[in-house]
């Protein structure tokens, strides 16, 4: 997203998941630090082939820091908030870390109800060579049976994790200083205010893995404050 967002002309490398480990030990790409897996490999990656020598940088977060230092316009990781203090923008920029921690394995309990609703769901989509090494892993990461790691209650589950993206709009709303405007078009989603930053592509990465992985908790997401979930992976749509 963030190699679109800058206008910034790129090769894929398509692998499956279990396939992962091969392709970028091959590429020298690093693997990333995670809290249960001696050795791990997460997506994306970037070779950047116009240095000698090549140079490999995994993780978005890294990726994206990268590309603004190289490329500053459209910056996304550098984007400085006016507030940035603010108590505000510390407690946004927690919830979002709660997301890449959840999406590493790690455990953030704002987010794991939202993660054991969709995690059993994504087999579904998967490549059948790659459901046995889903399974596996995501039994350890959790300690227990793949099949337990869904909530027995999903009603409660699914208001558990309402009230996750109520407080999260709601620290979004007093950050911007007003409510967001599902009837004004001009009046954009974005978490920083009125300025795209990482922040937006964090939520928008997760919430279309949520749409692929399980469309019937991503149909409730659409409803939820206001329709801005929805709105934010619209307007985002033009870079995934």
């Amino acid at each position: 997203m963030g190699l679109n967002y800058k206008g910034l002309s790129f090769k894929t490398r398509w692998t499956t998941l279990s396939g992962i480990r091969e392709v970028y030990e091959e590429a020298g790409i690093p693997p990333t630090p995670h809290p249960v897996e001696n050795v791990f490999y997460s997506v994306p990656a970037l070779l950047d082939t116009s240095v000698t020598p090549t140079l490999a940088i995994s993780q978005s977060f890294n990726i994206e820091k990268y590309l603004d230092e190289k490329f500053p316009n459209n910056p996304l990781w550098s984007v400085a908030p006016p507030n940035a203090n603010s108590e505000d923008t510390k407690q946004i920029l927690a919830y979002l870390e709660g997301i890449s921690q959840y999406l590493q394995g790690t455990k953030d309990p704002r987010f794991k109800t939202l993660f054991t609703l969709v995690i059993p769901e994504v087999p579904k989509i998967l490549q059948e060579v790659d459901i046995p090494y889903f399974r596996e892993t995501r039994t350890r990461w959790y300690n227990k049976p793949f099949d337990a790691i869904a909530p027995k209650n999903k009603n409660q589950a699914l208001d558990e994790v309402k009230d996750v993206f109520d407080k999260l709009a709601k620290f979004m709303d007093e950050y911007r200083e007003k409510p967001f405007d599902p009837k004004d078009p001009l009046d954009h989603p974005w978490v920083l205010g009125d300025v795209v930053s990482w922040a937006d592509f964090a939520l928008a990465g997760m919430f279309k893995w949520v749409e692929l992985s399980n469309s019937e908790i991503w149909e409730e997401i659409k409803t939820w404050n206001n329709g801005r979930w929805v709105r934010l992976m619209g307007e985002t749509a033009q870079w995934i």
